[in-house]
């Protein structure tokens, strides 16, 4: 298509399905459907919540959230992440090392990590997730810990 000036009175317009915006990153369904309801159709952040837990995972949850939770793991329980990063160009990251209590039993391979919204070992929403680097093998008597700045969300 040719280029074209827009000059006072033209009409301009877009078809249907020929501009989409994309809010990147590893954002939960819950998350991303409730930051356009609340930004664009003036409703109040559904999965809002006063502290957020990072979850350890055997899988990939993705974007449902449908991923296989540690919790049930003796000695496992999300970790509340309190200090975060004043965000810089849509990204955060955690300030402090965070450390989930020791484990009572072995645990298995962990892949993944979501940050959810409610502390319990089942429920709530997902907001974002992210593969480990590597799957670690937690151990009767390991403690799985995240280093400082080792999280780090990206929106954008």
């Amino acid at each position: 298509t040719e280029d074209k000036e827009i000059g006072t009175g033209d009409t301009f317009s877009i078809a249907a399905g020929d501009l989409d915006l994309y809010l990147g990153g590893a954002m939960s369904y819950a998350l991303s459907g409730s930051v356009i309801n609340h930004t664009l159709r003036n409703t109040p952040l559904a999965v809002s919540g006063s502290k957020v837990y990072a979850a350890l995972y055997f899988n990939n949850p993705g974007f449902a959230g449908t991923g296989t939770e540690v919790s049930g793991s003796a000695g496992y329980s999300r970790k509340n992440i309190t200090q975060w990063s004043t965000p810089v160009a849509g990204s955060t990251v955690n300030i402090a090392v965070e450390a989930f209590g020791a484990a009572t039993s072995a645990w298995g391979s962990v892949s993944h990590v979501g940050i959810k919204n409610t502390e319990g070992s089942t429920g709530g929403d997902l907001l974002y997730f992210g593969a480990l680097s590597s799957a670690k093998n937690v151990g009767n008597g390991d403690t799985f810990r995240f280093s400082a700045s080792a999280l780090s969300i990206t929106v954008g």
